[in-house]
């Protein structure tokens, strides 16, 4: 093993060569202006160091190296690529002996201000000639595929070398022939154009690791081995385990039609398993709780018999499997089960073959009628002896909640992208689907992304606290302002997986603008990303032109869900309860006014406005309204997201004065929760979990439907969404149509005020609710 430690001149080469070899893949609107902003910085620094006797003093190089490496390391995709070398950079191990010559500092001051750095690491490397003909094979396959998009020019010229070549083979022998190639290719390397367009293999075609090291050679490269083959599982280890439903009846249990059954989850997974071994994870619903589960849960069922005294129809559940790390030996996600009210479902089988070693979450979820019901988590860990199906290793079973079957729900989200969090890192896995047959996306694995640096929640603090200071308004240039807003919505898109990204300009786009999108709802227990900023965006590096699409919530009817249990389907609201205190919130009376004429029109008991924190606490705990609406000041608190603050007359509510016993009258009555307020969408996670409002309230209350705001919102603006909202609600639109509309609204009325972007909609989006009694 080698224990050289590399000096922080010699780390801080080899970081920006990691960095410079992959820059066409950094982001071009989030990493790549701050990095440039960076390696001007520093090498402006470095450059105003003092020279005496041809050195420049020793520590000051080395803070100006590690202060560069610290603040690279926070920026979207450079610890991906580079992140050891810039923590070695960065960490208590750093050698002393830095080469602090003015020619050591001039040759970093050439690596950090290079306007082209990908041609620039590039020009470093050498073509072997042993494998330059497999390189040009290569190069000129990706050349020849980006043909149509390259101007005439270059064209031309890459045909010359091409003609060149060629007549240069005619009369080579074996020992000539790799340096026609090498020269050909240098030709090639001469042309940008060119270089763009087949950037990866021209990386790959030359030695990898120009430096060479002052005092010892750089660390080998960790070699790769051949994974042994795994266990599979034949036609003949099934048998006997599918039962057909004629011979499963066993003990056929009466129901009543209204009676509503529960069924048991049992689910079965090993909690260790070998690496590249086939193991079967199932999943049942019984009608008898088993004696052994990964998972423990209660499906609450009616269904509905076709006659008096018949026997009820069966139910279809869909069960979709995300398991990161893990892959299916059928290449299929979602397994469909018929679900029935006297004896057991069918299991779902998947078979899954984990590779890596480590702990694995493996998340279930429950749709019935494309409507999420639920979902269940288990984790299990890869790399240990193997636990047997029978034997589950004394894994404790995780408990877990279900909503009810609707009967009729509304139909579901034309759109559902998935994302599911790493047990261990901050990778977040996607998966995207649509029950439109016509879209073709059906459970299909989208790719991975990895949350910028050790605290994503800083990095995403920082656009908040912009975007919070454009919503409080004051001078600037609007148009620059709407721009600003554009390119930060475009950073973020560029930070999702590439995979989703080809699917969005692909299937997704498409696929909306003839009309089979609409609905886009976002299901996630990652609590960090700001999905209403996200704003497509892709740039041609071959012809250097850029593509942009609105931003999703001007685009689609949008929402969001916590992944868990599921949300309401429809809502008749009778009672409405207020919690508007008296502040300094000028426009909050015209809140005041549009309850005051809904109760008026609609016969609808209107309770409040409360303001004081006891009111507030016991009027949650009672519940028995259907709409909860604040309207006050809020604060998020980063270090604790459940001491985030909503103002009353006498103190403030935080998620964690609403626990336990004091949620009963909101689990009950399952209400719309609007907290038109600062920060009320934010969240972050707590001690056991998510923290803030959107997990006390969707997580642990199971509202019907919730609605927040990520950052700090202009009063009257917000005043303007709210009533245009519910003005939509009343008109007939579903939720996420209401939503979207109240958003143009405001939008419309100040684009450069970032208020119309901050609400956030936790709901099923095609959810509708009905406000007391029709008028007159």
């Amino acid at each position: 093993m080698d224990n050289h430690l590399l000096s922080a001149d010699e780390l801080l080469q080899r970081a920006l060569i990691e960095l410079y070899s992959e820059w066409y893949n950094l982001p071009r609107r989030s990493t790549v202006p701050e990095l440039d902003e960076l390696r001007l910085h520093a090498a402006g620094a470095l450059a105003a160091l003092p020279v005496a006797a041809g050195a420049v003093p020793r520590q000051a190089l080395e803070q100006i190296l590690v202060e560069f490496g610290l603040a690279v390391l926070e920026l979207p995709r450079c610890d991906e690529y580079a992140g050891e070398a810039l923590r070695d950079l960065t960490g208590p191990t750093l050698k002393t002996n830095i080469a602090n010559s003015s020619a050591r500092v001039d040759e970093l001051l050439a690596w950090l201000r290079t306007p082209e750095p990908f041609l620039f690491v590039l020009g470093k490397m050498q073509f072997t000639p042993a494998r330059a003909e497999q390189a040009w094979t290569q190069i000129w396959s990706a050349v020849k595929i980006a043909w149509d998009r390259l101007p005439a020019e270059v064209r031309n010229e890459a045909e010359t070398v091409d003609q060149r070549l060629q007549r240069e083979l005619e009369g080579a022998n074996w020992l000539k022939r790799p340096g026609c190639f090498v020269a050909a290719l240098a030709q090639l390397e001469s042309m940008p154009t060119i270089v763009r367009a087949a950037w990866r293999e021209f990386r790959a075609a030359k030695e990898c690791d120009p430096v060479t090291y002052r005092s010892a050679p750089p660390p080998p490269a960790a070699s790769k081995s051949v994974p042994p083959a795994g266990q599979g599982v034949s036609e003949g280890d099934l048998e006997g385990f599918f039962v057909p439903d004629e011979e499963s009846s066993r003990d056929l249990k009466p129901v009543s039609e209204a009676t509503p059954t529960n069924l048991f989850t049992d689910v079965q997974f090993p909690s260790q398993v070998k690496p590249d071994t086939v193991h079967w994870l199932t999943v049942q619903l019984r009608i008898d709780q088993p004696e052994t589960t990964r998972v423990t849960g209660q499906v609450p069922l009616q269904f509905a018999a076709p006659a008096p005294g018949a026997l009820p129809d069966p139910e279809i559940v869909d069960v979709r499997l995300n398991a990161p790390g893990f892959s299916e030996e059928t290449g299929i996600w979602e397994r469909t089960i018929t679900v029935y009210p006297t004896r057991d479902s069918v299991p779902a089988v998947f078979l899954l073959k984990a590779h890596d070693p480590g702990q694995r979450r493996l998340i279930v979820d429950f749709f019935h009628k494309g409507r999420m019901l639920g979902t269940f988590s288990l984790v299990t860990t890869v790399g240990v002896a193997m636990a047997t199906r029978s034997a589950l290793s004394g894994a404790a079973p995780t408990p877990g909640e279900v909503a009810p079957f609707d009967r009729t729900p509304p139909p579901p989200a034309d759109l559902v992208v998935r994302i599911v969090k790493d047990v261990e890192s901050n990778r977040l896995n996607f998966t995207v689907h649509s029950d439109r047959p016509e879209v073709g996306l059906n459970a299909q694995p989208a790719g991975a992304m990895v949350l910028t640096a050790k605290d994503p929640q800083a990095f995403f603090t920082q656009r908040f606290d912009r975007l919070s200071q454009r919503a409080a308004g004051g001078a600037g240039d609007r148009k620059r302002i709407e721009r600003d807003i554009s390119k930060m919505g475009e950073g973020l898109f560029e930070l999702l997986p590439d995979e989703f990204r080809e699917i969005y300009w692909k299937v997704i786009k498409p696929q909306r603008e003839a009309g089979k999108i609409a609905t886009f709802l976002i299901i996630s227990d990652e609590p960090w990303i700001p999905w209403e900023l996200m704003k497509p965006y892709r740039f041609d590096l071959v012809t250097q032109e850029e593509e942009e699409d609105g931003f999703w919530v001007e685009r689609f009817e949008t929402a969001r869900w916590l992944a868990g249990f599921g949300p309401g389907t429809q809502l008749s609201v009778e009672r409405v309860t207020l919690i508007m205190p008296e502040l300094d919130l000028t426009h909050v009376q015209e809140e005041r006014q549009f309850f005051a004429r809904l109760q008026a029109e609609r016969g609808l008991q209107v309770d409040g406005p409360l303001q004081e924190r006891n009111q507030v606490l016991d009027s949650i705990e009672a519940g028995g309204f259907q709409l909860l609406h604040f309207a006050t000041h809020g604060n998020f608190v980063s270090q604790n997201a459940d001491e985030s603050e909503l103002s009353l007359v006498d103190g403030s509510l935080s998620p964690s004065d609403v626990e336990a016993s004091g949620l009963r009258g909101l689990r009950k009555s399952r209400p719309l929760v609007f907290l038109n307020a600062c920060y009320g969408a934010r969240t972050d996670f707590g001690l056991t979990g998510l923290g803030g409002w959107v997990e006390r309230l969707v997580g642990q209350a199971h509202v019907s439907a919730f609605v927040g705001a990520l950052w700090e919102v202009n009063d009257e603006l917000a005043v303007a969404f709210s009533t245009h909202f519910y003005e939509r609600l009343l008109a007939g639109d579903t939720v996420a149509q209401a939503f979207r509309s109240g958003r143009l609204h405001i939008r419309d009325r100040d684009p450069a005020n970032p208020t119309w972007l901050a609400y956030a909609l936790y709901a099923d989006p095609n959810a509708r609710v009905v406000f007391g009694k029709a008028p007159p």
